[in-house]
């Protein structure tokens, strides 16, 4: 079940989505692109149960704050150290567009992260490959 959880950032709420699932050694944290948000992969996290996944709503996106300042790259960056960080999460790999690898290369410094970002197309095509080849259920 896909629940809605939140973090803060400098009095900024950021809001995400958590399957809660019980897999959680290495969870999983969608980051959608530039106008997306945690709801446009509600639905893979769902399928990735029992797999802990996440998925972000960033700053101005979705069901987080919207405050009048704070649009930086180095906001963003801190938004998801901070969700990182209030999850109690050690390592994290990440799927996103490319706005996810450039926020993961700036991360890096502050968290441990377990892998690069991948692309989101060739992520959502292996789930569904490994859906009919009975590799995922």
């Amino acid at each position: 079940m896909v629940v809605d959880s939140w973090a803060t950032n400098d009095n900024v709420r950021l809001h995400y989505l958590d399957n809660q699932s019980t897999i959680s050694d290495l969870p999983l944290i969608m980051i959608p692109g530039l106008s997306g948000n945690a709801k446009d992969f509600s639905s893979t996290i769902e399928e990735l149960a029992p797999q802990r996944a996440l998925s972000v709503s960033l700053r101005g996106r979705g069901k987080s704050d919207v405050p009048d300042t704070g649009y930086r790259f180095e906001d963003h960056v801190q938004d998801i150290a901070a969700i990182i960080d209030q999850s109690q999460f050690e390592q994290v790999p990440f799927l996103g567009t490319r706005l996810a690898q450039i926020m993961l290369l700036a991360t890096r410094s502050k968290t441990l992260i377990a892998s690069k970002v991948l692309s989101w197309v060739d992520t959502l095509l292996n789930i569904q490959l490994s859906r009919q080849t009975g590799h995922l259920r």
